[in-house]
């Protein structure tokens, strides 16, 4: 066994796993009585059960649309943010790894403060802050033409989801009825493993069939229309003498 490169980082992610799982041996449960086996007809029923609450309760509703929202961000944010940093910024393996501590830093603070401020302005304000907080900083990723910028942006998004989810499961907790809360909960969670495949569709097409996009803040993020049609890893990204990214150039 050679102990270098991702063997550590593994090793150390394993036992904080291992760590974490024992402290559910503190906590305290008590046993659900069952009394249906199980059947197609009994999960038919409780999955029309679900949907009618989240149906019925039009909160609820928006708030698992909401999510879905969120879900695409975040989850597109995670599956380019690497070929960003190597292939866009050019950079080299290490920044990938600031990129993500510097995420993990400020979410833990994020974690930190969302107590004090959910007491102080109320649940609803942390809910509205940080879902367009995650906008703003969608449209900073997409717009960065820094590594510096990308990373701001970057870490805000991780930082503000979790002060999204802070508030988007406190608030199902208290409007969903406590009989159905298991039942609804994993069909939300359902619906919203739905945008998994959503964001990588976009994630991966997309750049593909954008025509012209131009950013203020990048240095010449430019798809011409020929280029249009190509899958966007065919598209080759080389740096300009004065240190600027150019994707393509258009041609008069």
């Amino acid at each position: 066994l050679v102990w270098g490169g991702l063997h550590p980082i593994l090793f150390m992610a394993a036992s904080l796993f291992g760590l974490s799982s024992l402290l559910l041996l503190g906590l305290n449960t008590r046993t659900v009585q069952w009394d249906q086996k199980f059947s197609f007809a009994a999960l038919r029923e409780s999955n029309s059960t679900a949907l009618k609450v989240l149906l019925e309760n039009k909160v609820l509703f928006h708030l698992s649309a909401l999510t879905w929202v969120v879900n695409l961000i975040y989850g597109a944010a995670l599956v380019v943010s690497a070929s960003v940093v190597l292939k866009v910024f050019e950079l080299p393996e290490g920044y990938f790894g600031v990129l993500q501590v510097a995420a993990a830093v400020t979410s833990i603070a994020a974690f930190a403060a969302v107590p004090g401020i959910a007491r102080k302005y109320g649940l609803s304000t942390l809910g509205v802050v940080s879902f367009c907080a995650m906008i703003l900083s969608g449209l900073v990723l997409a717009l960065s033409g820094r590594f510096e910028v990308y990373l701001i942006g970057y870490a805000a998004l991780m930082a503000f989801d979790g002060g999204f989810s802070v508030y988007i499961r406190t608030v199902r907790s208290q409007i969903i009825p406590k009989e159905h809360m298991a039942k609804t909960t994993v069909l939300i969670a359902l619906m919203n493993m739905c945008s998994t495949p959503m964001r990588s569709h976009i994630s991966t097409f997309a750049p593909s069939s954008v025509p012209i996009v131009s950013a203020p803040l990048s240095a010449s993020f430019m798809l011409p229309v020929p280029d249009a049609s190509r899958p966007a890893v065919e598209i080759c990204c080389e740096r300009s003498a004065a240190g600027m990214i150019r994707c393509a150039s258009v041609t008069s």
